[in-house]
């Protein structure tokens, strides 16, 4: 391990914060959330071409 002044350059926390890891698994399930929220609204979208219904 390379030091300057005793101190380590590559600083690994024997833990992780939990705030920390609430956070990850927050911002994990948003973007879960948002690739199935793409999925649905894609597979449930009308399959007419584009166009608009005339009424």
């Amino acid at each position: 391990m390379n030091t300057i002044w005793g101190a380590e350059l590559h600083y690994a926390p024997d833990y992780w914060p939990l705030w920390l890891i609430y956070a990850g698994v927050v911002v994990l399930l948003m973007l879960v959330g948002l690739v199935i929220h793409a999925l649905l609204r894609r597979m449930l979208a009308p399959k007419n071409g584009g166009r608009r219904r005339a009424s």
